[in-house]
């Protein structure tokens, strides 16, 4: 024959701690597991902060390289160099220009590449030259163009 037993139920106690450290487990893991959702939509743009056609003002183009253009004339039998449209005649004249474009980049907080291009026919101590006046322009990270590729 089977007794029951009456249990005493006041005797019987939760001890909550395990599971209070599984849920703030489960939370730091859900919370570092997260991804949160990047803004969509969002567009960078640059608008100019003035208001109206009046306001509006020409500003000059900044040039997006400073590149040396070196060619050789077998007519005259002597090598051009240009900056965009300047045709520059001696060390003085680059330092001048070359330098005042690398300044102005420099202020306006960028990167200033200077980019050597020389036609294939342009003799070595001319591209040379140019070497020497950047650097004496205390100009920096001189690039060469390369060739194009058809030849």
């Amino acid at each position: 024959m089977v007794l029951r037993t009456k249990i005493d139920d006041s005797k019987f106690e939760n001890n909550m701690t395990p599971m209070i450290d599984v849920i703030f487990q489960l939370l730091i893991f859900f919370m570092c597991s997260t991804k949160f959702r990047v803004l969509e939509g969002k567009l960078s743009s640059y608008l100019p902060k003035d208001k109206g056609l009046n306001a509006a003002r020409i500003v000059d183009p900044v040039l997006e390289e400073i590149r040396i253009l070196l060619s050789y004339d077998d007519d005259a039998g002597a090598t051009t160099i240009r900056v965009g449209e300047q045709v520059l005649a001696n060390e003085q004249d680059m330092i001048r220009v070359v330098g005042g474009f690398y300044e102005e980049y420099r202020s306006l907080g960028r990167k200033a590449p200077v980019i050597v291009d020389a036609q294939p026919d342009v003799p070595f101590r001319d591209v040379v030259f140019v070497l020497n006046t950047c650097q004496k322009a205390k100009i920096d990270g001189v690039e060469f163009a390369a060739p194009p590729e058809g030849d």
